[in-house]
């Protein structure tokens, strides 16, 4: 039987271990209440998290999930790509709700502003893509192309902002290089034009946030770090092309907040009991039967930035122990256990095996390129399901024996002790393992 790690330090870590759509949303928020700083090391507006508090419902993409307490830090890193547009529609949606965040966010001087031109450039490579037949289903928000400019040095830093004539000449030289050069003087006119505005705004949330995180740590404070998207969309381990271009992985936080190398750090896996992804890309144990109209149903599978309807599968522990191979995480929150209510039988991928020889795959790997991952087939462990609605258990000894067998299996498959369940939509749906 797995046990709990006995860990208690000061800085936790929370990541998703599937192509994203976990509920990290949930998790974060449900850590959150006993934290002083919410840390986001990842990730733009493409990525949405979905959170129920006391019945009322947030879709956060850029601020952290934690915002949602009024007591928070809220800390954006500078490993994600901000669209301040965005940004600003999500802190008037929760002003609306009464809940003020400026005072209380800092965005990295080192992040990369997401300009309008990224936007159109995805938007094309899209087009493009889908031409040749090779599109892979990006959001069309920019991300991949942001990034791309970060890496040939062409992209325009948040801090650039504080020094308004650099970031003039910045934003027209990356419209020079990457637009149409008969529209491109225009475009970036407008670009700067609605960053005056922008810039009123936010230049004073605008900061060196890896100082500040470094000295909170230094002090004791409780820092959770959040991961956006999943760890199988990681642009290197992921499941390449179909993947995002940041890294989100554990390993992120470091990179993309400035986390000391040398601080103690829990690390929260989030695992949904079945498998889902959006778009394009490899997808093992996808189904396609009644059990995919019960899941998509029953999970509400949509995605919360794109509103495009989920694909889904059964949960696939080839994949999962790959990706705890890599993050190590002391403890895993599975969610979403009420949504298997109902079914005739549930099955879990635990092998892969070669179409031509039949040999399985060696545990802890997984396949580098979608051609390699063709070459085999899942091999799946059936369970009986549960009748009974669990949505209201709040002890894990109430669950039906069927569900608890589940948990246990999976637990034990990952060799990391499955310590939270969700068991509904409402942050407090969740049931805590001692």
């Amino acid at each position: 039987m797995v046990t709990r790690t006995p860990f208690d330090p000061a800085v936790f870590l929370v990541a998703g271990m599937q192509w994203g759509d976990e509920g990290k949303g949930k998790a974060v928020a449900a850590f959150a209440k006993d934290v002083d700083i919410i840390a986001k090391y990842n990730g733009g507006h493409n990525a949405g998290h979905e959170i129920v508090l006391n019945g009322k419902q947030y879709k956060l993409h850029l601020l952290p999930s934690g915002s949602v307490y009024p007591y928070t830090t809220n800390v954006l890193g500078h490993g994600m790509v901000i669209h301040l547009s965005s940004l600003l529609k999500e802190i008037e949606m929760l002003r609306g709700n009464g809940i003020e965040v400026m005072d209380r966010l800092l965005i990295s001087d080192r992040a990369h502003l997401l300009l309008d031109a990224h936007i159109e450039i995805d938007r094309n490579m899209e087009k493009a893509r889908k031409a040749a037949g090779g599109e892979i289903g990006t959001t069309l928000r920019g991300i991949g192309p942001c990034h791309a400019t970060r890496s040939s040095r062409t992209g325009v830093l948040m801090g650039s902002l504080l020094h308004w004539d650099f970031f003039k000449k910045s934003v027209m030289d990356i419209y020079k290089i990457h637009t149409d050069p008969e529209t491109s003087e225009k475009m970036a006119t407008e670009e700067i034009e609605r960053h005056a505005t922008l810039y009123k705004i936010f230049s004073r949330c605008i900061c060196d946030t890896g100082y500040f995180i470094s000295e909170a740590i230094r002090a004791g404070k409780r820092v959770l770090l959040e991961g956006a998207n999943g760890s199988l969309l990681d642009i290197n381990m992921g499941t390449y092309p179909f993947v995002t271009s940041s890294i989100t992985l554990a390993c992120g936080s470091y990179v993309g907040l400035g986390v000391p190398l040398s601080s103690p750090m829990f690390r929260i896996g989030i695992l949904k009991c079945y498998q889902t992804r959006v778009g394009m890309g490899p997808f093992p144990t996808e189904f396609f039967d009644e059990n995919y109209e019960h899941i998509q149903k029953d999970g509400t599978e949509i995605g919360v930035s794109t509103c495009r309807v989920r694909r889904c599968g059964w949960l696939d522990l080839v994949a999962a122990r790959y990706i705890q191979r890599l993050n190590c995480f002391h403890a895993v929150y599975l969610t979403k256990l009420d949504v298997l209510t109902g079914l005739k039988e549930i099955k879990v991928c635990v092998d892969y095996r070669n179409k031509r020889t039949n040999d399985l795959l060696e545990r802890g790997r997984f396949p580098a390129t979608t051609a390699m991952l063709d070459e085999y087939e899942p091999v799946y462990k059936t369970f009986p399901s549960w009748e009974s609605d669990i949505s209201n258990v709040d002890t894990y000894d109430k669950l039906p024996e069927n569900a608890r067998t589940y948990v246990e299996f999976v637990e034990e498959e990952l060799g990391a002790f499955i310590q939270w369940i969700g068991v509904g939509q409402d942050v407090k749906s969740t049931i805590v393992r001692s």
